[in-house]
């Protein structure tokens, strides 16, 4: 993907849009987007869709608390 001037990077990656969501739901879909890609290297559609979905999952739960 190539760099997006304004979006924030983890571990060398770019991730997906937080849409309207708060500061802390983006910062934490950064990080956990990140560090998912570092352990499902490559342009896979696949593994690109999957840390997408968890790293929603995740930062949906903690901007909750």
């Amino acid at each position: 993907m190539p760099d997006v001037p304004g979006r924030r990077k983890h571990n060398g990656y770019i991730s997906p849009a937080p849409g309207n969501h708060s500061v802390k739901y983006s910062k934490t879909l950064n990080v956990v987007y990140g560090n998912c890609r570092v352990r499902h290297p490559g342009e896979i559609p696949a593994n690109k869709e999957y840390c997408a979905k968890v790293a929603h999952s995740v930062a949906r739960r903690v901007a909750e608390k």
